[in-house]
């Protein structure tokens, strides 16, 4: 019986994982790895990986790329330039910020980011979106949306005045965050405060929330 032959094959290196240093070939199958092991069988193609480290990408999870500033900057890498040069030293994976400006929607946002990265990206990519218009469309629409298609982290500034969010904006972002959960409030008149805007825009009063205990001298 024929078994289809992996597609590469890195031959004789020394593999290094998170948890030991071996001679080993790895074996891929499109970008998948399909095999650690000595003698695997051969490859539509193949690299001679004698004498040489076989490690796991590297992953830079802060990068600005082609990104505006709130001043109208434009940084000087685009995606390919970028990912091209990370390649060079190893990195395999980018998590640039996308940043939302005043009067910008969050969502179209990401996807201008995501047209960017399509076209000049040569490795895997990822984004930290920066919210700087929390408006009840960004924090009842555009967050959930944006999580449930698989992004993981929100950044928010208090300083920079042309993106800086003040207490009221930054607790409207903690409620409206689907995963993201305030374990405590800065004072109690701006618990008092948020309530009515926290259940207009997260469905939850205190009523539903455990108390906190107060911590005493």
């Amino acid at each position: 019986m024929s078994t289809k032959p992996y597609d590469l094959v890195l031959r004789g290196g020394t593999v290094a994982t998170s948890s030991a240093v071996f001679p080993a070939d790895v074996a891929i199958d499109g970008e998948t790895i399909a095999a650690v092991g000595r003698n695997l069988p051969p490859g539509v193609k193949e690299i001679d990986a004698r004498g040489k480290m076989v490690l796991p990408g590297g992953v830079d999870s802060h990068a600005h790329i082609e990104q505006v500033s709130a001043a109208g900057i434009l940084n000087a890498d685009t995606f390919e330039s970028a990912t091209v040069s990370a390649t060079f030293g190893g990195t395999t994976t980018v998590i640039s910020f996308a940043a939302q400006h005043i009067g910008l929607k969050l969502d179209e946002v990401a996807d201008a980011y995501h047209a960017l990265a399509k076209t000049g990206a040569v490795i895997d990519y990822a984004f930290h979106m920066i919210i700087a218009d929390p408006t009840e469309a960004t924090l009842k629409d555009h967050i959930p949306k944006l999580v449930k298609a698989g992004h993981a982290t929100i950044k928010v500034f208090m300083t920079y005045d042309r993106i800086k969010l003040d207490d009221m904006q930054l607790l409207d972002v903690l409620y409206a965050g689907a995963r993201l959960r305030a374990r405590r409030e800065p004072c109690h008149d701006l618990v008092d405060r948020q309530a009515p805007r926290r259940q207009r825009l997260s469905g939850t009063t205190l009523s539903r929330h455990q108390p906190s205990a107060r911590l005493r001298s």
